[in-house]
């Protein structure tokens, strides 16, 4: 394992930070500086970190409402960076529309935001729709093989019947407006969208508006236990 590795697990950097990391030398291997933390370390090698300047990582589990919109601009208006007023900087992972609801992850810790938006680690979202009339199996069963939308075809999904006019559909996926359009392919005109889950963690009881802290060990659950699948 290389140095620069090495930190970013050790420290969980993202790759922006271990840039910056060692530009006073305050990262040494076996007492001698090392400017391009390239070396490659061996069992016996002794790292030695100085004045180590981060922020405490932050992890937030927010029932976003309807109206809000996902950008920390703030000449967005609703943005979600004056919505929470929270006291540290922070950054939604992926993105609920301004008309969806429902569970986002925010966080300030770089590795974990493309870890979670990375396809290849296939973490499951969960959603809750309302439609604006009766589906049926046929729907359920297209839906779930794939919908050529954006010019693709998305990837298989779980389809789960609800009620007349509700379903739950989990994705692997997030392409721009994917569930909408999957929709609006087949005729159907979305009502109501709620994320209710990411990976293993569920929206539960954390009222609309509000938000909870995320522990460091529900994280490191949801990516290893997506990673194995």
């Amino acid at each position: 394992m290389r140095l620069h590795q090495f930190l970013k697990d050790r420290f969980r950097l993202c790759k922006s930070e271990v840039q910056d990391f060692n530009h006073n030398h305050n990262v040494m291997v076996n007492g001698i500086p090392d400017k391009w933390l390239s070396y490659i370390l061996k069992p016996n090698d002794v790292i030695t970190v100085y004045d180590i300047i981060k922020d405490e990582k932050v992890y937030l589990l927010f029932n976003k409402p309807v109206g809000v919109t996902c950008t920390n601009d703030r000449n967005v208006e609703n943005n979600i960076r004056d919505f929470l007023n929270y006291e540290k900087r922070i950054f939604p992972v992926g993105r609920l529309d301004k008309d969806s609801c429902g569970l986002l992850i925010l966080t300030n810790d770089g590795k974990v935001f493309n870890q979670i938006l990375d396809s290849k680690n296939h973490i499951e979202k969960e959603y809750l729709l309302r439609v604006d009339h009766p589906i049926n199996n046929i729907f359920l069963n297209l839906m779930a093989r794939g919908v050529p939308i954006l010019g693709k075809v998305t990837k298989p999904c779980k389809m789960e019947y609800v009620s007349p006019c509700e379903f739950k559909i989990t994705l692997h996926e997030g392409m721009n407006r994917q569930i909408r359009r999957m929709c609006k392919f087949f005729g159907y005109k979305v009502k109501s969208l709620q994320r209710i889950r990411i990976g293993n963690l569920y929206l539960n009881d954390i009222e609309e508006g509000s938000f909870r802290e995320l522990s460091i060990n529900e994280i490191d659950k949801l990516l290893e236990f997506n990673n194995k699948q």
